[in-house]
């Protein structure tokens, strides 16, 4: 009943502004899931299909909007009976894809321009796809035939047969019914859905092919993979539901028809595309999974094949296709272990480290199979100590698929007598693969122990290079740890000697975080056992040679150092046993003389107490054996062997807890080293010895210390979670803190190294940033992650609620006043401070945090966060880079600190009272400025300055007013400038997405301290432009606006020559008059500064403002230049891009004014459309526009009257047409206009301004359309589209523009009639009033009739757009207007339209169609159009005729409906039309509307089609004949490849060729018959599914079919060794004929 009720409104507004907003209106009434009153379901159904959606055409996101609420619709009704609308839906399934065969695709309507895009193209095929599933099981054959009624079924075969009005033969009516018959029985188990469904996919199969690889080669794989996915999904609702409408025949055919599409993406070369072709194998596999064994397997073969060279292309994207199958052949069905022994040694050159993207598949596959299959030599056991088949773990999944589902051929045997013996099959099968898998992991090893030696270290650019390393580490991590836990004990072993003799003789430093990865991955895995042999066979060699390094070589000493340290890391207590030996090793390296070797040592030290006290996993083996070393022989490896996917008792992998004697060796050789390098450092600091090597092997030590001593050297627990006391004493991280921070002072004040700065600043930065501890409790692993990432979970709230508000700003006046109370606004810092300890105390951590806060106000944490930020105030960019990349983190985890020093950065920008300083002074002062800068540029820190109305204060004193960069060099001020000019932008801009509520310190208190600064005159034009753009940020609607604000403005626009400077001054104006209802700027009775809008001198420097705006843009800004301004460049380029729209994809951050004006109710409310500035491209700017919307709407009639003279001289001026100073003053006039319009028509209380503008404005307007040319008219277009809306300035612009169009009609310029017919058309377009709309429309009309033979081409062209546009605007009003009516038949009445006085008038009849087909629901008068059509292509001369010939084509692209009855039109004039030329025409718009309406044409139409093809093949044209081929393949491709259709094709022009014995005969049937069955060969260029078609043409020796034989051959080259199965060896012969042509490959 609502939605009734709301019927004729949401009619209305679905071609309004609001339509998409209906639509989300009418998703809210989708019927609930099952509903059982389905009469409102399927009324609702028909009321969507029949009547809403077709009201706008050619719109994508209109189309997807609709399909995905039928979806929905569909998914929860399975009841609903689709048959009646499959034709129209299958036709908006196939335009969503957007492919170019013939049609346009999902394109974008003429009308309605206004509608705004919501959401992408790129969403249409996942949303078509799911539709076009859920259609699946509705209808039957005989609703696509009629085979039911005789008598229906034989007036359909005469329709086909006597198309052109020739009494065929009775045997050949009867051959069309046995064709019907035919196709009915062979479908009859199938519905109609899945017909429909069968001939797009057939019909576009080709376009999944690799060599066709193009822009819609993403749409029909992303259609194909959604396709899979929902087919999927569906099954199981159903399996679930227990009802199932799809029968296992359609299911079955579904199957066939998808796997060989994503069998086409596997062997592509787009990894994209393979990715979606592996995932379409991946779902289908959990449905049926020997189906899709059977298909892949031959791919799998002859891609691993090593003989097999022209396929080894294939085998990254078969990797892929594995490891997306492992899991579905191992659960849904147990495939694997018949064909991965085979192929499993064959992947092993796959690591290439020649081929990155190879080696990745590889690993990723081996990762996957690790996860899934243990590695157990079953040589080593008995084949009589095999377990039975039913005691293993994969027995319920041997037909768990099958009974499901049972789309596999084999599956009703399998679940009734075949269980048992496959079983047994499946346990010897994967018992005997046991010795092959051991033989491949211990071949991997080897593998990749020689790809490390390939490797080159890692890169650290950054950048994309960087990312590709760090991925292909991760993923050489992963598979070396899955490896060694997977394999049994003895394998294990063995693979442990190899890597151990391998590091006792190689040097690989090359390759470090690759060989640690493998020499972890195999310490961890071992067992006790195994850990001492690594332990006494690798580390202690390696330790000799560290002790003794002069015996060996660099090289050697080096990868000494890399091996025992990737075994320390991880060796916990086999430390505590090597701890003498590692502490004399350290301590004489430490005294060597090598720089290196000392760092060597430093971070050799950091692992050992890593070692003893960090997290990492310690039990030794398998994920499948038990947690203790003395219950390792209780595994039984021999059920594991044969439980391929299944763990029998998975525990996860359990973490090092450091035990006391760890603890107290950790604490032993922390203490000794740190005592060592701090008293080195403090004797150096006493006798100021300031050598660069002994301070930094000292500070290197002390960040070794640092770093292992973080995860147990915390000072914010309790003492209860200390296990060895004194360890954790909080003063002892106060006093590392303490002397950190000595020293880096010492350094800053004593040395100029920025390297040392570096190395003492981060001892500071990780002595306040330590590791949380981990958790001594037994099984609990270390899940706290640090205080910082609780800090960000805490701010997401926030950070949630301030996008929210910035996105929902946009309310209407009644809700505006909401947004701005307390429950809505964002709490101050503080309070949020509270907030998130609530936070963290619900995540268990609230101990942690409150010491914490507790730290903040601690002495030596002040000190430290000071020294910090003052040796960041120094021009050393090591320093600084290495300081604000911590600075985020330190600014988290102690804010308190944070603000303080922020209000230290600020004062190095305050530069107020300088004038002239020292060469030294200026160095010192602009490294402090760029070191303040890289602090501050960071959205963390512009969140805390704009939420906190103190930070604010002091940023708008120190940043925005007090900078000032003329005391500095001419090179630091362009630099200065540019980073305080970031600065300011990021603050600004935050503050207006974060709108906080007053506190302490008021919003106003800045306003005065902005207001107070000085005079303009005494500041140069960058504090300026700083000063207004922070005064413009802080007006709003909410909060009183002071009257000295208004001043500066205003003195801005008139006492400056700064253009961009006034532009942000004349939008802040703007806001002032539209926020300020409370504010009396404009009264006499305050001391606002008075503006005399009378005299026109203010209003001359606002025209003048905007119009230079539009001059200043058309010119590259970098050579723009003002007379009081240096060039526009920078700063100001930036803020005149800006404001003038120009260079759109290069818009610059400041954003001041401009968006936040056109975001407020009063403006935003009815103007969704208007985000797009000029649609024609005239330069209109919808952003001043709306500025003197604002002007109008506040000062009224006194502004038009003092701006009525400002237009006269812009208008009527003498400055020559076609220069850039007349373009902008056209353009600015246009703006001006629009603005008064749209006000004068929006507030009735303007009635005087609306007679004003009549009298003097429309006036001006009129003439000036008149003498402006087409570019330039054009902004008075956009103009009126601006200023739309039903009131008496519209109907007055619309009589003057008639009158203009009338007056000497036929004399006229053609630029004045062009013009006005657009004004014309945009105004009529808006009215509301019914009167207005028909006397509007008649008078309209009126001018049409007299235009249309008007002389020049263009008037014409735009007579049809405009008589398209009016016919759309009567029939959507409903209302009958018969002048128009009479004018749009004459346009699509068969007449002579060549007048040699006139010149011809197809024009207006072409035009009117295609903008009428891009409306949508106009069929019936493009029908009418198509004899016009047809003549104007054989009358007018070659290039019209070709010009003709697209638009055709166009037209019938556009159509979305009407296909039959257009495609009979073609076909009764255009075929049998005298000329071959119309003819030809004719063919290809009846392909181009069957290419575009397939699906609508219906399936007895293409069959009309095609026997009306088949007539033209003997035409006496070879042109006709080439392209009813073409035409022909079209349709043939469409046909299923075992579709019966197909096969009498064939027949029945292969028996023709053979039945050629007289010449006269072949004279008749031959060349008809070739280009017939070439149609059916080109069909399926990469398919055989007739091999007589291609025989046949082998034996003849016309050009086409020589032609045609040889791009057989070339495209099925590749793939000739399974395509030539498909003949007999007579036909094979017969081919072998043909000279050899080479393949695609």
């Amino acid at each position: 009943e609502i939605v009734e009720e709301f019927d004729d409104a949401l009619k209305e507004r679905f071609t309004t502004n609001d339509g998409f907003i209906a639509q989300a209106f009418i998703e809210l009434f989708i019927p609930p899931p099952l509903e059982k009153d389905f009469e409102y379901t399927n009324k609702m159904v028909g009321k969507i299909i029949n009547s809403w959606w077709p009201l706008v055409s050619n719109c994508a996101p209109w189309d997807i909007r609709w399909i995905s609420i039928l979806r929905r619709i569909a998914k929860h009704n399975p009841n609903i009976n689709w048959t009646p609308y499959l034709p129209f839906l299958f036709n908006k399934i196939q335009k969503s894809l957007s492919i170019k065969n013939g049609a346009t695709g999902a394109g974008v309507a003429m009308y309605p321009a206004r509608l705004s895009f919501m959401f992408s193209r790129r969403q249409a095929h996942g949303k078509a796809a799911k539709l076009a599933v859920e259609m699946l099981g509705n209808g039957s054959i005989s609703d696509a035939y009629v085979v039911n009624e005789s008598k229906s079924q034989n007036d359909l075969a005469k329709k086909v047969l006597y198309s052109r009005g020739e009494k065929s033969k009775k045997a050949d009516v009867e051959a069309i019914k046995r064709e019907i018959e035919t196709l009915s029985s062979q479908d009859k188990q199938v519905s109609l859905g899945y017909l429909y469904l069968r001939r797009l996919l057939s019909s576009i199969s080709t376009l999944f092919h690799p060599s066709n690889l193009g822009m819609h080669t993403f749409s029909v794989f992303g259609f194909l993979n959604n396709l899979c996915g929902s087919f999927v999904k569906r099954l199981g609702r159903q399996y679930a539901s227990k009802y199932d409408s799809i029968s296992l025949v359609e299911k079955r055919e579904l199957l066939s028809l998808l796997l060989p599409l994503a069998k086409m993406g596997l062997t592509g070369k787009n990894e994209n595309v393979v990715l979606l072709a592996g995932a379409c194998f991946a779902q289908l596999a959990w449905i049926a999974p020997t189906t899709v064994y059977e298909h892949i397997t031959p791919l799998l073969s002859a891609a691993f094949d090593p003989s097999n060279l022209t396929q080894v292309h294939l085998v990254p994207a078969c990797l892929q296709a594995l490891d997306v199958l492992f899991q579905p052949f191992l659960q849904s069905r147990m495939l694997l272990p018949k064909i991965l022994p085979k192929l499993l040694p064959l992947t092993l050159p796959g690591v290439d480290p020649n081929d990155f993207t190879k080696t990745l598949q590889t690993l990723k596959f081996y990762e996957t199979f690790l996860r899934w299959i243990p590695i157990v030599d079953t040589s080593k056991f008995d084949y009589s100590e095999m377990p039975k088949a039913n005691d293993c773990a994969w027995e319920h999944h041997l037909t768990s698929s099958c009974k499901k589902y049972g789309i596999d051929s084999d599956s009703e045997a399998r679940n009734n007598s075949e269980s048992d013996d496959e079983r047994i099959l499946l346990g010897e099968a994967m018992w005997n693969a046991g010795p092959t898998i051991s033989k491949w992991g211990l071949d991997l090893v080897g593998k990749l122990l020689s790809f490390f030696e390939h490797q080159e270290p890692l890169s650290e650019d950054g950048g994309m290079f960087q990312k590709r390393d760090e991925f292909k580490l991760f993923q050489v991590k992963q598979v070396l740890s899955l490896l060694f836990q997977q394999m049994d004990p003895e394998t294990r072993d063995s693979a442990q000697k190899i890597i151990v003799n391998w590091a006792n003789t190689k040097c690989l430093t090359n390759a470090e975080e690759y060989c640690v990865s493998m020499i972890r991955s195999c310490y961890v895995a071992s067992t006790v056992s195994g850990k001492k042999n690594m332990i006494q066979n690798l580390f202690v060699p390696m330790m000799e040679r560290i002790k003794k390094p002069d015996n060996y070589s660099d090289r050697q000493v080096s990868w000494a150092f890399i091996v025992t340290g990737a075994i320390i890391r991880v060796a916990g207590s086999q430390v505590v046993q090597q701890e003498e030996m590692l502490d004399s090793a350290i301590s004489s390296i430490l005294n060597d003389v090598d720089d290196i070797r000392e760092e060597k040592a430093s971070k050799l030290l950091e692992q050992s107490i890593r070692g003893l006290v960090g997290s990492y996993p310690v039990n030794g083996g398998s994920s499948y054996e038990c947690t203790s070393d003395s219950n390792i022989d209780s595994v039984d490896w021999r059920k594991l062997a044969v439980s391929w996917g299944q763990s029998l008792e998975t525990v996860s992998l359990k973490l090092h807890k450091p035990s006391h004697e760890e603890l107290k060796a950790a604490t032993r050789l922390r203490d000794k080293f740190l005592s060592l390098a701090l008293s080195k450092v403090e004797s150096y600091m006493e006798t100021k010895d300031t050598g660069v090597k002994e301070w930094r092997a000292s500070l290197v030590l002390i960040t070794s210390v640092i770093r292992g001593s973080g995860e147990y050297l915390d000072t914010l627990v309790s003492g209860d979670s200390v296990m060895v006391p004194g360890v954790h004493e909080e003063k002892i991280r106060d006093d590392l803190i303490k002397k950190s921070t000595n020293i880096l002072e010492w350094l800053l004040a004593n040395t100029n190294n920025p390297s040392l700065h570096a190395v003492a600043a981060n001892c500071v930065i990780l002595s306040m940033l330590l590791r949380e501890p981990c958790t001594l409790s037994d099984g609990t692993p270390n899940q706290f992650q640090g205080l910082y990432e609780h800090f960000s979970k805490a701010m997401q709230p926030y950070a949630l609620r301030a996008e929210l508000l910035a996105t929902n700003r946009r309310v209407e006046n009644e809700h505006a006043d909401a947004l701005y109370e307390p429950s809505y606004v964002l709490k101050s810092r503080s309070s949020m401070l509270e907030d998130m300890r609530e936070v963290i105390t619900e995540l268990h951590r609230q101990q942690s945090v409150e010491k914490c806060f507790v730290a903040e106000s601690k002495p030596v944490y002040v000190r430290a966060f000071t020294v910090l930020t003052s040796s960041c105030l120094h021009d050393w960019t090591e320093t600084r880079k290495k300081i604000q990349k911590n600075y985020k983190k330190l600014g988290m985890r102690f804010p308190k600190l944070l603000c303080e020093q922020l209000h230290v950065l600020m004062n190095h920008f305050d530069y107020s009272g300088v004038e002239q300083i020292s060469e030294e002074q200026d160095t010192k002062k602009y490294a402090e400025l760029t070191g303040s800068y890289y602090l501050m540029n960071n959205r963390k820190v512009f969140r805390w300055i704009v939420s906190d109305w103190r930070l604010f204060r002091s940023f708008v004193e120190k940043v925005v007013v007090g900078f000032d960069a003329s005391a500095l060099s001419s090179e630091q001020q362009t630099a200065s400038d540019s980073r305080v000019q970031e600065l300011i932008i990021g603050v600004m801009n935050r503050w207006n997405n974060l709108p906080l509520s007053d506190s302490n310190i008021t919003r106003q208190d800045i306003i005065d301290k902005l207001e107070a600064h000085g005079r303009l005159s005494s500041m140069s034009w960058r504090k300026q432009l700083s000063v207004s753009g922070s005064l413009s940020t802080l007006i709003r609607p909410d909060k009183p606006n002071s009257e000295n604000m208004w001043n500066w403005f205003v003195d801005i626009i008139t006492t400056t020559q700064n253009v961009p400077l006034q532009t942000n001054a004349l939008f802040a104006l703007s806001k002032l008059m539209l926020i300020g209802k409370n504010d009396n700027y404009l009264e006499e009775s305050n001391s606002a500064r008075r503006v005399d809008f009378t005299d026109g001198t203010f209003l001359q420097k606002i025209v003048s403002v905007v119009s230079q705006s539009h001059i200043m843009a058309a010119e590259d800004p970098d050579e723009s230049s003002s007379s009081s301004a240096p060039k526009i460049g920078g700063l100001m380029g930036n803020l005149l891009k800006m404001f003038t729209g120009s260079q759109k994809h290069n818009k610059s951050k400041w954003s001041i004014g401009v968006e936040e004006l056109m975001s407020y109710p009063e403006i935003s409310s009815e103007t969704a459309w208007l985000h797009h500035d000029g649609q024609y491209g005239s330069g209109f700017k919808f952003s001043h526009a709306f500025v003197f919307f604002v002007f109008t709407r506040t000062l009224g009639v006194k502004f038009v009257e003092g701006i009525v003279p400002l237009l006269e001289d812009l208008i009527q001026g003498e400055t020559e047409q076609q220069t850039a100073e007349y373009k902008a003053n056209l353009v600015t006039c246009s703006e001006i206009v629009a603005g008064m319009l749209r006000a004068a028509e929006k507030y009735e209380y303007l009635n005087d301004v609306q007679e004003a503008i009549v009298e003097r404005v429309l006036p001006l307007v009129t003439s000036s359309i008149a003498e402006t040319g087409l570019n330039s008219g054009s902004c008075w277009v956009d103009a009126s589209v601006f200023s739309c809306s039903d009131g008496v300035p519209q109907n007055a612009w619309l009589e003057m523009t008639f009158e203009s169009i009338e007056g000497q009609i036929m004399m006229a310029p053609s630029t004045r009639i062009i013009n006005s017919l657009k004004v014309a058309r945009t105004l009529i377009e808006e009215l509301q009033e019914e009167n207005d709309i028909v006397s509007s429309l008649e008078r309209l009309s009126a001018c049409l009739f007299s235009l249309h033979r008007y002389e020049y081409k263009a008037v014409r062209e735009q007579v049809g757009v405009t008589a398209a546009v009016a016919l759309h605007k009567a029939t959507r009003s409903n209302h009958k207007v018969k002048v128009l009516h009479k004018f749009v038949e004459k346009l699509c009445t068969l007449e002579k339209k060549v007048d040699t006085s006139t010149g011809d008038t197809y024009e207006s009849a072409f035009y009117l169609g295609l903008v009428l087909s891009k409306l949508g629901g106009y069929e019936d008068y493009i029908s009418h159009l198509i004899p016009v059509f047809l003549e104007a292509v054989n009358t007018a001369d070659s290039e019209q005729s070709k010009k003709f010939k697209a638009i055709c084509l166009n037209v019938v692209q556009s159509m979305e409906a009407g296909g039959i009855q257009i495609i009979e039109q073609l076909i009764s004039t255009g075929l049998s039309a005298p000329s071959w030329n119309v003819r030809l025409v004719a063919i290809m718009m009846i392909d181009a509307v069957l290419a575009n309406q397939s699906s609508g044409v219906g399936f007895l139409g293409l069959l009309y089609v095609r026997k009306s093809f088949e007539r033209m093949l003997y035409d006496s044209e070879i042109k006709i004949q080439q392209q009813v081929s073409l035409s022909l393949r079209n349709i043939v491709s469409s046909f299923h490849p075992e579709s019966e259709s197909l096969k009498i094709y064939v027949d029945k022009y292969a028996d023709l060729l053979g039945t050629l014995k007289s010449e006269k005969r072949k004279q008749k049937h031959q060349v008809p018959a070739v280009f017939g069955l070439s149609a059916a060969v080109k069909a399926f260029p990469y398919s055989v599914p007739s091999p007589l078609s291609v025989a046949s043409l082998a034996r003849v020796k016309l050009k086409e079919a020589k032609s045609t034989i040889e791009q057989f051959k070339r495209t099925h080259h590749d793939t000739w060794a399974f395509d030539s199965q498909a003949f007999t060896q007579d036909q094979l012969d017969d081919l072998m004929g043909s000279s050899e042509v080479y393949g695609y490959a």
